[in-house]
């Protein structure tokens, strides 16, 4: 298990499971990184080639803010969300895919290809990679809402409170996390789908 800390920085994952365009669940491996620039590998649950993904990636401070309440608590590097592609992504597939997409990689690195900034408002995509952000608001916290000792998912801190509904402990959970109750343990994963992100109180 890795264990996470605020100080750290979240770096790209080498290998994930998303669900792109309604496509069905696709596999992302990453091929490679230099600099701000990366290269993965798209393809079936089956190992079947879809096509390639390269793009420069954008490294999110902890403490920036988004619209809506958003702050970032830990340092990430931000795998590019949709309306990035054609500026400073690109999608890659069809005949000699690969050997384009390498190009495509290698034009990056050199400073060789064009790309369009984005502009400083444009927010995290929201994976579950799992993008380290919290939306907090200043109700006060729920009374008589108990942390397990052992980490904890979400639907487990819901299911610990008798709540049936496990959305609804999700801003007293990021409210522990601002102030210091409880952080950030790790993350579990799943045969299938996201990892669950682990949480634990302290002491």
């Amino acid at each position: 298990m890795v264990v996470l800390h605020h100080n750290n920085m979240k770096l790209l994952k080498t290998e994930f499971i998303k669900n792109c365009e309604n496509s069905g669940d696709n596999r992302f491996i990453q091929l490679k990184k230099e600099g701000n620039v990366a290269l993965y590998r798209r393809e079936h649950i089956d190992g079947r080639e879809k096509g390639f993904e390269v793009f420069q990636f954008k490294t999110v401070l902890a403490g920036s803010s988004f619209r809506g309440g958003i702050t970032v608590q830990e340092t990430y590097e931000s795998y590019p969300a949709g309306k990035s592609f054609g500026k400073t992504a690109w999608y890659i597939s069809g005949e000699n895919a690969a050997e384009r997409a390498h190009e495509m990689f290698d034009g990056l690195v050199r400073g060789k290809v064009e790309v369009e900034p984005e502009t400083e408002e444009d927010e995290p995509e929201e994976t579950e990679e799992i993008v380290p952000v919290v939306k907090v608001s200043m109700a006060p916290m729920k009374d008589g809402l108990k942390f397990p000792e052992k980490p904890f998912t979400q639907r487990e801190l819901a299911a610990h409170n008798g709540l049936e509904n496990y959305k609804v402990v999700y801003s007293d959970l990021m409210k522990g996390l601002n102030s210091g109750k409880i952080r950030v343990f790790g993350e579990r994963s799943a045969p299938r789908g996201k990892p669950a992100r682990l949480f634990q109180a302290v002491v």
